[in-house]
């Protein structure tokens, strides 16, 4: 399990790696929010979540300092907040397919 979560991790940081290559200015599309922000912010905050319930921190300002300021500036926009689900009811839902693959046989 932990060399197949190396491997998964790494292709993570690629992936990460190229949206942030593609962020030149605040935004995707430049100095405001678009319809490209909108669709890769599901993804952002979907990152940022899963590596709070898998225990995995790679979405950081050291490793990815422009999304991370990407991601901080639309954490502080009223719009995105009023979209977003609330973390509490999401993490459940997030958890659950974790922890029934840890107790499913090997």
């Amino acid at each position: 399990m932990g060399e197949e979560r190396g491997k998964a991790l790494e292709e993570y940081f690629e992936l990460l790696k190229m949206l942030e290559n593609e962020l030149k200015e605040d935004f995707f599309g430049g100095e405001s929010l678009g319809y490209l922000d909108i669709a890769a912010m599901v993804v952002a905050f979907w990152f940022v979540h899963v590596q709070e319930v898998v225990g995995a921190e790679p979405l950081t300002e050291e490793k990815f300092p422009i999304l991370d300021k990407w991601i901080c500036k639309l954490q502080d926009m009223d719009v995105v907040n009023e979209c977003r689900p609330p973390k509490e009811k999401l993490l459940p839902h997030m958890r659950a397919p974790v922890e029934a693959s840890k107790s499913a046989p090997k």
